[in-house]
C-alpha cells in the first residue's frame, strides 16, 4: 500500500512479501504420500477382487447361497474402496496441479450424448428415462476426458439419488458467449442449508437416502475443481421433493 503526506503526496509504499516455498513443499509431499499410499493399497484390493470374482464364478469350487451373499458383500465394498483411492488420488493431482488440462476443440453436444450412453444401463436398472435437450451447435476448447469425467459423475448421481422410474434430463445451451450444461433429476432434492457445501470434500447431504448410497464424496469436488480449472463455474438448485439440478459453465 501507499505511504501520503498530507497533501496526498506519494511518500513511499509499504510491501508485504510472503515465502510460499516451504508450504510448496508441504504440497508436494502431501501429493506425493498420498500417490505412495494409493498404489500399496489398490494393488492388494485389486488382488482380492480378482479373487473373489474367481470364487464367485464357481473356478475354485462349488460355493452354497450364504457364501455367494457375503462374497458379494466383499466384492462391492472392495469396489468402494478402489473407488476411493481412485479419487483421493484424483483430487489430490489435481490440488497440486500435476494434472495438466490437455485442451481441444471439439463438439459438446457429441460428447454428453456419449456420457448420456455410458450411464444408460445404471439408469435401466432403476427404471429411469434419460432425456437429452441439446443444442447440437456447441463448440468449446476443453480436456474432453474430463469434462466426461465431470458429467458422468454428475448424471450418476442423479441416478443414484432418484427414486426408481424417475427422469434426468441433460440439456446444454449457449448463454452470454458460455456453454452451460445442466443435468437436472426428479429426485430427492437437496437441503438449501448443505448446498453451499456440497462441493467440499467428504460432503454429502444427510438424509435416509443418502445414508442407503454409497459414495467416496468426492466426486462433487473433483467435478469443482476441474471446472474452475477450465475457467468455469458449477452450482446447484435444488428444492427437497422436488430434485435437483447440477450447473457449470465453460468458456465458449
Amino acid at each position: 500500500s501507499l505511504i501520503k503526506g498530507w497533501q496526498s503526496e506519494v511518500l513511499g509504499a509499504i510491501c508485504v512479501l510472503e515465502d510460499i516455498t516451504e508450504l510448496e513443499k508441504l504440497s508436494e509431499l502431501k501429493s506425493d504420500f498420498v500417490s505412495q499410499v494409493s498404489h500399496e493399497l489398490r494393488t492388494p484390493l485389486t488382488s482380492i477382487k480378482g479373487a473373489t470374482k474367481l470364487i464367485l464364478r464357481g473356478s475354485t469350487g462349488p460355493i452354497n447361497e450364504k457364501q455367494t451373499k457375503l462374497l458379494k458383500i466383499m466384492s462391492e465394498d472392495t469396489d468402494r474402496l478402489i473407488n476411493l483411492i481412485s479419487d483421493l488420488l484424483d483430487i489430490s493431482k489435481l490440488e497440486s496441479g500435476k494434472i495438466k488440462m490437455k485442451m481441444e476443440d471439439f463438439d459438446l453436444s457429441s460428447v454428453l450424448h456419449q456420457c448420456v450412453e455410458t450411464v444408460q444401463s445404471l439408469a435401466k436398472d432403476k427404471y429411469h428415462k434419460v432425456f437429452e435437450k441439446i443444442n447440437s451447435s456447441l463448440k468449446v476448447n476443453a480436456d474432453k476426458d474430463r469434462i466426461k469425467q465431470v458429467v458422468i459423475n454428475l448424471l450418476s448421481n442423479a441416478i443414484k439419488f432418484t427414486p426408481a422410474e424417475g427422469t434426468i434430463e441433460v440439456s446444454a445451451r449457449q448463454v452470454n458467449g458460455l456453454s452451460e450444461v445442466c443435468v437436472k433429476d426428479s429426485g430427492i432434492g437437496i437441503p438449501k442449508e448443505f448446498q453451499g457445501k456440497l462441493f467440499e470434500k467428504f460432503q454429502r447431504a444427510d438424509n435416509s437416502m443418502t445414508a442407503e448410497v454409497q459414495g467416496t464424496g468426492l466426486g462433487l469436488a473433483i467435478c469443482k475443481k476441474i471446472v474452475e480449472d477450465h475457467g468455469g463455474k458449477i452450482w446447484v438448485e435444488s428444492e427437497i421433493n422436488k430434485g435437483s439440478s447440477f450447473f457449470f459453465t465453460l468458456p465458449g
